[in-house]
């Protein structure tokens, strides 16, 4: 027998036009050995519209918060999706992609000052699919800053995103998406201003199954005018425990993207880590994995400060794929200020062949790099127990082009032991200055 726990299965605060001094909400959002078919499902939405004015909003997730447990969603044994009736009531969505979302927040054109958002979203023993070539899209803790002239000020949005023991697969290539924490802000016009922001996240993936799929977890983006100041950001992404990934995936974890916007102060605290996976990843064919890159660009002004960046990759053979642990891109008349940095970056138990590993890459061109009031950047970089055949590996390379590097101190080490490399090219502490 079928049990359908939900409570509030969408639990949404929409606020229109309105005025809001004081809302607490606390809530829990279950669906359980449930089965689902053509299905879409939200739980724990929160969405600020259309020059609504919000002061002191708290939302707090009790006990389980969003979760769906033991649940088979778009399972082709429950309707025949070849016959005709499959597009008559209540199956006539024409796009029947399978969309599931926890803990979203949006905010568009609102004012909002003194935000609390605690989003806790677990997806466990489930299968979901989609049909034929329809895509799929798992989306966890995601939130959007967006409009004319919004404001967000005083906002602390906390997030802790589980997918364990899930088999995943879309219908199609590049049609599996699984996104966890991630962060939007742009401006449509009168820039977006966000002030003493904090966002703490914690993104796992554990065991399962997923297709060829593109995966993101805490990826943050500031883009189209965008102004932040007291930006404060902490990640910690696992994808381990005997997960398979096939083929052709992409992989970003603690990626962070600046494009024609202003930051007076970014700190960024990470920890990604990749590992122990098995099956059809174990041989990853033109995959990419990205591990706290970011990129500045397009006139864009930042002060940004690491602060212990860690990343490690552990058990895994590549082939035709990519590596990237802590690279900074600064292009396009941007303007990095007070660089520091603090990155630990480790590939243990690695094979790779027609693949290329980079560390601590750091290009700026036509752009100006400022490390003044800042103190030395520490770099540290290993290779261990891997195998590399036909392949690249790159720890420390500086690439300055056109540009302005001013009071920059960098301590580099990087070490490679244990391993065997053939017909293979090894780059340590490589500066190029042009």
């Amino acid at each position: 027998m079928k049990t359908l726990i939900v409570m509030s299965m969408v639990a949404s605060s929409i606020l229109f036009a309105a005025n809001v001094d004081g809302l607490k909400i606390n809530q829990e959002n279950e669906v359980e050995r449930t089965e689902m078919n053509s299905a879409q499902v939200s739980q724990g939405e929160t969405k600020i519209l259309e020059d609504a004015d919000v002061l002191d909003l708290s939302i707090k997730e009790k006990d389980d918060g969003n979760l769906i447990d033991d649940a088979i969603i778009n399972a082709d044994g429950m309707v025949d999706v070849t016959d005709p009736g499959f597009d008559d009531e209540p199956y006539n969505r024409k796009n029947r992609d399978t969309i599931i979302t926890q803990g979203k927040t949006i905010i568009v054109d609102g004012k909002v000052d003194d935000v609390k958002i605690n989003s806790d979203s677990t997806i466990t023993d489930a299968t979901i699919t989609s049909f034929g070539k329809d895509s799929l899209e798992i989306d966890q803790g995601f939130t959007l800053v967006e409009g004319h002239g919004q404001q967000l000020t005083d906002a602390k949005i906390t997030s802790d995103n589980t997918i364990s023991n899930v088999e995943i697969e879309g219908g199609n290539r590049d049609g599996t998406k699984i996104k966890q924490a991630n962060f939007l802000m742009l401006d449509e016009g009168d820039a977006s201003k966000a002030d003493d922001i904090e966002i703490d996240t914690t993104n796992v993936i554990d065991g399962g199954k997923i297709g060829q799929a593109d995966i993101k977890q805490a990826v943050t983006q500031l883009t189209d005018g965008a102004v932040a100041e007291n930006f404060n950001v902490k990640q910690h992404n696992n994808i381990e425990g005997d997960t398979e990934i096939q083929d052709y995936s992409e992989i970003s974890q603690g990626v962070t993207t600046i494009n024609d916007a202003t930051i007076s102060k970014l700190d960024q605290t990470v920890t990604n880590i990749i590992a122990d996976v098995k099956g059809d990843s174990s041989l990853a064919v033109d995959s990419k994995i990205k591990q706290a890159d970011i990129n500045v660009q397009d006139d864009s002004d930042v002060a940004l400060v690491y602060l212990d960046h860690t990343n490690t990759i552990r058990n895994a053979e590549l082939q035709d794929s990519t590596i990237t642990q802590d690279t900074l891109l600064a292009v396009d008349d941007s303007v990095v200020r007070n660089f520091k940095q603090q990155a630990n970056n480790s590939v243990v138990n690695v094979t790779a062949e027609d693949s290329s590993i980079k560390q601590n890459a750091l290009l700026i061109s036509n752009s100006t790099l400022d490390g003044r009031d800042s103190s030395v950047s520490i770099q540290n970089n290993e290779i261990k127990d891997s195998h590399l055949l036909d392949s690249r590996l790159s720890q420390a390379s500086i690439l300055i082009k056109d540009s302005d590097v001013i009071d920059l101190s960098v301590s580099e080490d990087n070490k490679v032991h244990d391993s065997s490399f053939r017909n293979a090219v090894l780059t340590q502490g490589r500066l190029v200055i042009r």
